[in-house]
């Protein structure tokens, strides 16, 4: 069963609790909104927590070429995951930010929390993009094309960024 799965089962409301065994999960996926080319391997409801059992160092969301890895609607969270290879659409008939930037996490108003985001990338913010907050994570050798390897929009709190910068806004 992939984490998307369990994303799209009914029984999931708001304010519930999804959470992950050890693994990697690197098959799934879906791609959010009508005009979007960018697979996402993880869509998250919103209002939904989805945290990992024993943390990134043993938990890893994988994503691949044209598919980032997790896509965080508002108010959820997304605790204890490695998010690892990532990457967005970048070829030149793909339009639209959600379709080109965050390799690693695209976020609207959701919190990212010890989570490990690493060899992502995107045209901007190859770790993240959008306007997500992220709390005791690190960011390692995310890669961009035009601006920001690491974040660009979200606010970092208490987190680690090497071989790559961020940019927020």
């Amino acid at each position: 069963k992939t984490i998307q799965a369990a994303m799209d089962d009914d029984r999931v409301k708001a304010f519930h609790v999804v959470h992950v065994k050890p693994g990697t999960y690197a098959t799934g996926g879906r791609t959010e909104g009508s005009s979007s080319v960018t697979k996402s391997r993880v869509v998250m409801k919103s209002r939904v927590v989805l945290e990992s059992t024993d943390g990134p160092s043993v938990t890893t969301i994988k994503g691949e070429a044209g598919c980032r890895c997790v896509f965080v609607k508002a108010d959820c969270i997304l605790r204890g995951f490695t998010l690892e290879g990532g990457q967005t659409d970048l070829s030149a008939a793909s339009t639209g930010d959600a379709n080109r930037h965050g390799g690693g996490v695209w976020g609207d108003k959701a919190t990212v929390i010890g989570c490990i985001i690493r060899n992502c990338k995107a045209e901007r913010g190859g770790g993240e993009y959008g306007s997500t907050a992220f709390i005791r994570c690190q960011f390692l050798g995310n890669t961009r094309t035009s601006l920001a390897s690491s974040g660009v929009n979200g606010s970092f709190y208490t987190c680690l960024f090497v071989s790559g910068d961020s940019y927020a806004l």
